[in-house]
Order: C-alpha cells, then sequence, then structure tokens
C-alpha cells in the first residue's frame, strides 16, 4: 500500500502549520494583529483553494467528501461540545466559564447548525469550516458553469470577491457565512488558478533557492511592516468580524501576507533535517484540531493558573487571555494550546468511531462511495451531466464564449447595479435607532460589547466599547442607558471617527445620556462611534456577577 506521507507537499505542510501558529497567536495576544491580521484568515483560504480537486471530482463526489470531512465533524463536535457544557452545568460550574446567558439544550444546538451554521464559541475559530465547506462547493459550481476554463474561472472569482466586499460593507449576514464566502472566493479561486500555473513538483534544495526566497521574505515583512502604520486599520482583512476597512489596502495587505508566507514556507521546506521543519509538518497536518481546539486549551491554562492562585475566577470566563495575564503566561498559552490541541486531535483520532465521525477515516469515506445505492446514483448523475455537456458541444463555437462571457457580463451587470453605488458611501439615510435585544445588522457591535441574551432589554458594555455603522444626512446621536454605583465611573466620552463630540458627568441617579452633532464628522464608509469611561467595575471573588462593565446601554439613537 503506498504510504500517504509520501503524497505529502513539504512546503504546503508547513505553510499550514505557519498559519495556524499564526491564529493561535492572534487570539491569544493581540500584540502582533497589525502584521496578523493582515492575511492570517485568508491566507488559509488561498492554501485550501491550492490544493482543491475540483478540476478532477465531480461535483456530487465533492459534495459529499467536503461534508464528510467538514460539516460532520463539526456536526459531531457540537453535540460533544453540547454534552459537556449541559454536564458542566449539571455539576454546578457552567456559571464559572460562562457570561450569564442562558445555557442551551444539545437538541438546541443542532437545530442552530442545522439552519444557521452558528456554533458556541467554545469550539474556537469553527466558523472557518463552515466558510469553507460553502467557498470550496461554490468554487466548483462556478467552475463547472464556466466549463472548466481556468481563466473565466478566476474572472468570476474576482467579480464574486468585489461582490462580497461590498455585500460585507452593507452589513448583509447571510446564514453559513456565505457573505465571507464570497470574499472568500478570491483568495480561493487565486489559489486553485496558480496551482494550475505553478508545477507542484518539489524545488531542487540549494543555496540559491533558499536565497531567492530569503530575499522574497525579507521585501514582503518590509511592506508589512509599512502597512502595520496604515491609519484606522485599513490593512486589517478581518474576516471573522466582518471586517474589511479599506478593499484596496486589505486586498495588497493579504497579496503581500500570502506571497510572505509562502516564501517562509518555501525556505524552510528546502532545509535537510530541521528540527523546526517536523515539527511545523506535523502542526500543520493537524490544523483542523487546532483550529477547534485552542479555545478550549485558553480555558484550561485559566483553570490552572487560578487552582496556582496565579488570577481569580473571572479570568476563567474569558474567551481569550486578559491583558494583564497574557503579558506575563503568554509562551504558556502558546504551547499549551497548540501541544494539547495536537494530542487530543490525534488521540481521539484513533478512535474508530470518532475517527470516522470526525471524517479522518478515508477508507470508510470511499467505501460508501462504492456501495450499490450510491454508484446506481452516482452513474445517473453522470449521463445527467454528460448529456447536457454533449448538447452544448454541438455548438461549433468554442464553450467558453457562448457560455463563459455572456454569463461573467450578467455577473458583472449585477455587481454594477447592485454594489458599486455603495463604493462611495454604504449609505443609511433617515433615523437609525437601537433597542435591546438587537436583531437588526445596521449597526454592527465590536469592541467591548458584552454578550447578549435575548430576554434582556439593555447590553453591557465594558470601559472602552465602538459601534459602527455607515450614516448618510443625520445630524445628531443619542444613546441613553444606566451606569452601576460599584463602576465608580464619574464620567464618559463620545468619540467618533476619533473625534470627541460629546461627554457627561453620571449625575446621582445614575443615568448615562450622551449626546453630540455628527453631520460635520461622517466620512465614507463605516462611521465609527467610541465610548469611553473613566471606571470600571472592579472584581473580586464573591461577586456573585463576574462579568467586567462600566454601563448598560438601553437605546441608541441616530438622526
Amino acid at each position: 500500500m503506498k504510504n500517504v506521507s509520501q503524497d505529502r507537499i513539504e512546503w504546503i505542510d508547513i505553510y499550514k502549520g505557519l498559519a495556524i501558529i499564526l491564529v493561535v497567536i492572534g487570539h491569544a495576544t493581540g500584540l502582533f494583529n497589525s502584521y496578523i491580521y493582515q492575511f492570517h484568515v485568508a491566507a488559509f483560504f488561498f492554501i485550501s483553494g491550492w490544493c482543491a480537486k475540483i478540476d478532477k471530482n465531480s461535483f456530487l463526489k465533492d459534495l459529499y467528501k467536503k461534508a464528510m470531512t467538514l460539516i460532520v465533524p463539526l456536526l459531531s463536535l457540537v453535540i460533544i461540545f453540547g454534552g459537556i457544557t449541559n454536564l458542566m452545568n449539571i455539576c454546578g460550574i457552567y456559571k464559572y466559564f460562562c457570561e450569564d446567558v442562558d445555557l442551551i439544550s444539545i437538541g438546541e444546538s443542532v437545530n442552530n447548525f442545522v439552519k444557521t451554521g452558528s456554533m458556541m464559541n467554545l469550539m474556537g475559530a469553527a466558523w472557518f469550516v463552515v466558510v469553507l465547506f460553502s467557498v470550496s462547493l461554490l468554487s466548483h459550481f462556478l467552475y463547472i458553469i464556466l466549463f472548466h476554463n481556468k481563466y473565466a474561472f478566476i474572472i468570476a472569482s474576482v467579480y464574486v470577491y468585489i461582490y462580497g466586499y461590498y455585500m460585507m460593507r452593507n452589513g448583509d449576514v447571510l446564514n453559513y457565512g456565505m457573505d465571507i464566502a464570497f470574499v472568500a472566493q478570491g483568495y480561493y479561486g487565486v489559489g486553485f488558478f496558480l496551482r494550475k500555473q505553478i508545477p507542484t513538483v518539489p524545488l531542487p534544495k540549494n543555496k540559491r533557492n533558499i536565497f531567492i526566497f530569503f530575499i522574497v521574505f525579507a521585501i514582503t515583512s518590509l511592506n508589512m511592516k509599512s502597512l502595520s502604520f496604515l491609519p484606522d486599520g485599513m490593512q486589517v482583512m478581518d474576516l471573522a468580524n466582518r471586517k474589511i476597512s479599506s478593499f484596496g489596502w486589505s486586498t495588497l495587505a493579504v497579496c503581500n501576507g500570502i506571497l510572505w508566507l509562502y516564501a517562509l514556507s518555501q525556505m524552510i521546506s528546502l532545509f535537510n533535517h530541521s528540527i523546526v521543519k517536523k515539527w511545523l509538518m506535523e502542526i500543520g497536518q493537524n490544523t483542523m484540531g487546532i483550529m477547534l481546539f485552542h479555545f478550549m486549551f485558553f480555558r484550561i491554562v485559566a483553570v490552572l493558573l487560578f487552582l496556582f492562585g496565579v488570577v481569580n475566577v473571572s479570568e476563567l470566563k474569558n474567551l481569550i487571555p486578559s491583558s494583564n495575564v497574557k503579558d506575563v503566561f503568554l509562551p504558556v498559552y502558546i504551547l499549551v494550546s497548540l501541544c494539547g490541541s495536537v494530542i487530543i486531535w490525534k488521540g481521539i483520532t484513533k478512535i474508530p468511531v470518532l475517527k470516522q465521525l470526525l471524517g479522518r477515516d478515508t477508507l470508510f469515506i470511499n467505501n460508501v462511495l462504492e456501495t450499490q445505492p450510491i454508484k446506481e446514483f452516482t452513474e445517473t448523475y453522470h449521463e445527467i451531466t454528460y448529456s447536457i455537456e454533449k448538447a452544448i458541444k454541438q455548438d461549433s463555437k468554442p464553450k467558453n464564449i457562448v457560455i463563459g462571457i455572456p454569463l461573467l457580463s450578467v455577473l458583472g451587470l449585477i455587481l454594477f447595479c447592485k454594489y458599486i453605488p455603495l463604493m462611495e458611501r454604504a449609505e443609511i439615510k433617515g433615523v437609525v435607532q437601537a433597542t435591546f435585544p438587537y436583531t437588526e445588522n445596521l449597526i454592527q457591535f465590536e469592541d467591548g460589547w458584552l454578550e447578549q441574551s435575548e430576554n434582556e432589554a439593555y447590553r453591557w458594555i465594558r470601559k472602552e466599547s465602538t459601534f459602527e455603522v455607515p450614516l448618510a444626512d443625520q445630524k445628531t446621536i443619542k444613546i441613553e442607558g444606566y451606569v452601576p454605583a460599584e463602576t465608580n465611573a464619574s464620567h464618559v466620552d463620545l468619540y467618533l471617527n476619533e473625534v470627541l463630540i460629546g461627554g457627561c458627568n453620571i449625575d446621582k441617579e445614575h443615568q448615562l445620556i450622551l449626546e453630540g452633532p455628527v453631520s460635520e464628522y461622517l466620512q465614507n464608509g463605516m462611521d465609527t462611534f467610541k465610548i469611553i469611561f473613566d471606571g470600571e467595575k472592579k472584581l473580586t471573588a464573591d461577586d456573585i456577577d463576574q462579568r467586567i462593565f462600566s454601563a448598560m446601554v438601553t437605546s441608541i439613537e441616530i438622526k
């Protein structure tokens, strides 16, 4: 039998290993996010496109394999994690790890996943896996309807990328992360296209190639440093939070970051017998486990620090380590989350049943395709698709001209008619209001806003909190709420696009009333509001409510 490990391409495993390490560092520290968030998630979509086999497998086979290796494992983990959190609740320890929100049952967790693709935050970056499933099928669909023409495919991918960007800027959120998948299509499509253009054979391991990749690595590193100085995070491509500040700068930063990662991966792969190389390849072969479990290991580290008396119980509720903790224990968080995730992933995938449920049993997956009902269904599918292709091929004109160019023209027309007007400003005219629980998507609540429960007519905010909304003709803003006495906050300021527009002192009634003008400070695209208090609740181990906050907001009105 052929050894699977021999089929692996070293630089690809190293690339994936480096990329997932950057993800963990970014989540654990935030210290290097001005660099990491330039490209880290988009780089994964690029390499996924590079490894895609949409030109070799049928759509039906690809759908089956992606479902078995991506969706079924996620559904299995939704059930497992749901069982763990409910068991924690029965044991009376769930309240120490999660915010004061209602714990949902396993059935509700499964229902939410099936309907919308949503999962609990303990599952880490699992949203990426859902989006990867969506974008892989989207790419295959485009490749089929464009008759496997790689040039038409890359043009269509760029169209979809631009379309997704302006959807995101307009605040349109789709189930299963399809709005993110539209943006991801650009990098997935480029990865697939370049793989068709560039030979995948290993490069000779000589000093000349190492030197060339070192020069590329050095140049892209300097570019990355320069891009980090752009104002207002214009270089950031934060797909997880649907935040792309500037189309041009963000796209440039992603392309530079992918090239940086590619050069570094190739350079490391050209060294012989490197321990670093072997470890990176090991990590790269287990990115799925790290992506799903590293947040869980952040909590495990927090538990260990709590048991040793280093942190208080409130640290257990943090999805990522707080600033005072990560400054001291950063290496511990990174090493434990990486090593722990790899160990547990390799361990559970050795158990036969879990190996099948988590999509690691390729023999089982392939055997299902060989069962008689599946083979008959597949043959029928191929007969139908062959008949359609044969009918189209009877036309003497090249098929890419007959079908591809008109299709691309339609995509272009949709783009220009629907989203080009948003390039100047994704405007919302008239009155913009928010009361809680907030269910619309006009206002995007960013850093500093605590989790929202469905039965709360307010939302808690931290000492510094931001929200974004694309405004047009509004003149004033009014924010109302309540500031508890235990926060010791006496004053609050309100900023719009980094300009102070209002503030107030907290009176004896502890009422929060913030007002200010907005018309003079609006900018193209998203307008960013920031609320800053001079105080915040200090936690003690005896506090029933272990959340850190400064105030509750009950309403926002911009008119």
